[in-house]
């Protein structure tokens, strides 16, 4: 790598994470930064969180550490989602940081998949994949929270629905909503 020119480090980066190394990918993006200085953009500080995310998630990433990268991806994704509220991806990836056990609801990132929704209302058809995400999560939430919030899961649904009608997930969230109503009459 030539020490003179950034963009080495920034793909070195993305070579140790396909080679599942992302601690050493953190450490060439960071040098990266390093190097462009003031010409970082928000994109940079975004991904600069993901290579956070990814040591975070990557096994074998020493426990007493994990917590720290989770904080620093989180809060790098935070400031992100500051400086630009309609950064989708940083909302997205924010959202997937805070979902650290899939099998239990977390008030966090339902607020962040509803907030999805909101920033791509006006683009549904641009943000497809991002809206179904959301949807799916949210109708999981919805109908796993105490009381089940059946307004939010129908409100859920039907934009999975709008998005991928033929979907398992779809389906099976349509015949939960038909047996729902079937049985509140």
């Amino acid at each position: 790598v030539d020490p003179t020119k950034a963009q080495g480090y920034k793909e070195l980066s993305t070579l140790y994470g396909q080679n599942k190394q992302a601690d050493l990918g953190l450490e060439a993006y960071k040098k990266y930064l390093e190097l462009i200085g003031d010409k970082a953009e928000l994109s940079d500080r975004f991904l600069l969180g993901v290579q956070y995310m990814k040591v975070y998630q990557e096994e074998g990433t020493d426990p007493e550490k994990k917590q720290q990268f989770f904080q620093d991806a989180d809060n790098i994704f935070a400031e992100v989602m500051e400086q630009k509220p309609d950064y989708v991806t940083a909302i997205i990836y924010r959202a997937r940081l805070n979902n650290t056990d899939p099998t239990k609801i977390n008030e966090e990132v339902k607020n962040l998949y509803v907030k999805v929704l909101e920033v791509t209302a006006d683009r549904p058809d641009e943000t497809m994949r991002e809206r179904f995400e959301a949807a799916r999560y949210l109708f999981f939430y919805a109908v796993n929270v105490e009381p089940n919030d059946m307004e939010l899961a129908e409100r859920a649904y039907e934009i999975a629905k709008t998005i991928a009608p033929e979907d398992k997930f779809v389906q099976n969230a349509g015949r939960f909503m038909e047996i729902s109503k079937a049985e509140q009459q």
